[in-house]
């Protein structure tokens, strides 16, 4: 077997298949997330709702194997791709596709003059390890915080 891979851009077309991928890509051990097929789908039909979205899907043949999701947002002079969601399908993990997905939205980004890339992802994961790999760094002058609302 050999890959046919073709990069491109995300369009609402991809958004069926790239929940189907998001909803099982999640359930996989280190995230055992339970996600339905709605759920997935309202989510990435979130991300990609506003103008400011972009997304970037990776097809081997006619089988959606990867995808890149986020929004671009002006910070005072520049603009920041904020990714949301990441994915490679799992038979496909390992073999350097999410590091080309990367390389290919960089690419993209410097295209559109996006001259900056953030997210936020689980420290100790393997994620963590693959986005230091591929050029992240931590910032440590920033705190990611949360708060978790509870009904009375």
């Amino acid at each position: 077997y050999v890959m046919k891979l073709c990069f491109k851009n995300m369009d609402k077309k991809d958004l069926d298949k790239a929940a189907k991928l998001f909803q099982v890509a999640f359930q996989q051990a280190p995230w055992n997330e339970n996600w339905t097929y709605q759920q997935s789908f309202e989510r990435l039909s979130e991300i990609m709702s506003t103008h400011s979205s972009i997304g970037y899907v990776i097809y081997d043949n006619e089988l959606l194997i990867g995808m890149l999701l986020g929004r671009v947002l002006p910070y005072l002079d520049d603009y920041e791709l904020i990714i949301e969601e990441v994915c490679i399908a799992q038979g496909y993990q390992g073999q350097n596709l999410g590091s080309r997905l990367l390389d290919y939205t960089k690419q993209q980004c410097l295209q559109k003059n996006i001259t900056h890339i953030s997210l936020n992802t689980i420290r100790g994961f393997l994620s963590d390890v693959f986005y230091q790999k591929n050029g992240f760094y931590e910032k440590t002058d920033i705190v990611c915080m949360g708060c978790q609302l509870e009904g009375e």
